[in-house]
């Protein structure tokens, strides 16, 4: 399993979280650095958006870095039962095909690289945008000064980007990475009857371990996405209106990509409840030689509601999902359109 979730393991010791079973230097160090940079960037953030002079955009952005530490603390706390996961997984492992062993290292791997490069190149931008408007509302009001301001700036915009990008995305590489190896797992080649009970009750566990653990971070996430698409629409909205407002573009990019992350997220985790629930429905070919000691195991129909994977319980992480942020996202753009 090691090698499966090695460069998932990278996220999150850039995070500063462990979720091996070690005791590791790197990590205190990276929890360190994570701590101080949010604490700096909200210090900077209240300072120039609320102590300084009030703008409403600044208060905003506080809210959305305290919700990103918050989830840090959440994820340090329940790291115990990331690592319990883990274990779970092993099981589910054994099952895998050789080429499914060679290829999902190489999809979290490229995952792992596109979110550093994400991150960079998002602070990198947000720099670049300061130097075309020469416009900025704070950190130290600055797009024309020395070179000293402007390693202030690209820090201040480094550490944002590290604040809220790295947790989220680890999480979710996690999460996908569960419903990845629970589809590539169950693949309908015929089992043994006892073979193929004996992984439902493994699957069953897995499941149940997700939901209780992961479940509350989905919810998590997608109130991150939806706040941080509403505010870039109102904002687009409002430059327009004004005119004489610097559009920040990148905020545009990174909705982008917390948008493609939403959904290859709820592709992975159907995908998953769908091959579970094909999983189920096969042992039906067992239902006339289910003997006491597996008769637990056999009421499938009831045992279907825990194949399914949910945000909190709020809602069912699966395609129709999409569908419904798409009518939410173009009735709350006519609304926002008739007042600007």
């Amino acid at each position: 399993m090691e090698n499966i979730i090695k460069p998932i393991l990278v996220l999150f010791l850039f995070c500063g979280i462990d979720i091996t079973e070690k005791n590791r230097r790197w990590p205190k160090l990276f929890a360190s650095i994570y701590n101080a940079t949010a604490l700096g960037v909200i210090s900077v953030k209240f300072y120039c958006g609320v102590v300084r002079c009030f703008y409403w955009r600044y208060t905003l952005d506080i809210t959305i870095t305290l919700a990103h530490w918050m989830m840090w603390w959440a994820m340090q706390i329940k790291k115990n039962k990331f690592i319990f996961l883990i274990q779970k997984m092993k099981p589910l492992k054994k099952e895998l095909d050789p080429f499914d062993r060679q290829r999902l290292p190489k999809i979290a791997k490229k995952y792992s690289i596109s979110v550093i490069l994400l991150s960079c190149s998002c602070a990198s931008l947000w720099i670049i945008n300061l130097r075309i408007f020469k416009r900025t509302h704070c950190p130290f009001d600055v797009p024309n000064a020395d070179i000293r301001n402007m390693l202030m700036n690209l820090a201040y915009e480094f550490g944002t980007a590290y604040i809220n990008n790295y947790t989220i995305f680890s999480f979710s590489a996690f999460y996908i990475l569960n419903c990845s190896v629970i589809s590539n797992s169950l693949s309908m080649r015929k089992k043994r009857k006892n073979h193929a009970f004996n992984l439902y009750k493994t699957l069953l566990q897995h499941f149940e371990g997700i939901e209780e653990t992961l479940s509350p971070f989905m919810l998590f996430l997608f109130v991150r996405i939806f706040s941080g698409f509403f505010m870039s629409l109102y904002v687009l909205l409002y430059a327009v209106r004004v005119r004489n407002v610097t559009i920040p573009f990148m905020s545009f990019v990174e909705l982008f990509a917390h948008a493609t992350l939403m959904m290859i997220t709820v592709l992975s985790a159907d995908h998953a409840q769908r091959k579970a629930d094909q999983f189920r429905l096969s042992l039906y070919e067992y239902r006339h030689v289910i003997s006491s000691m597996e008769g637990k195991y056999a009421r499938f129909v009831e045992d279907s509601k825990y194949l399914k994977l949910t945000a909190w319980g709020v809602f069912t992480i699966q395609k129709p999902l999409l569908l419904g942020v798409v009518a939410w996202i173009f009735t709350y753009t006519t609304v926002l359109l008739q007042f600007s």
